[in-house]
């Protein structure tokens, strides 16, 4: 397992790979909760900017059923 910001353990598989990023599963250490965590693998301009909309997006959700985000970074760390 990988730790990310401190605070998220990383899971050691990835869950998923498509054409914008990766999804990793992760402990969220300080809350003590199972998280996904997206990250962009070649952050172009627009890349981050679409990915700051979908957060944004996907934080207004309020469906039980639907992910919850609770927190988009901007960083330069690798995950492996």
């Amino acid at each position: 397992m990988h730790d990310f910001l401190g605070r998220y353990r990383l899971d050691a598989l990835r869950l998923g790979r498509g054409g914008m990023g990766e999804v990793w599963g992760a402990e969220d250490t300080m809350l003590c909760r199972r998280v996904a965590i997206k990250f962009v693998l070649l952050p172009t301009p627009e890349l981050v900017e679409r990915f700051g909309r979908e957060a944004k997006a996907l934080s207004r959700l309020l469906i039980p059923v639907s992910p919850r985000s609770t927190t988009s970074v901007q960083t330069t760390a690798a995950t492996t």
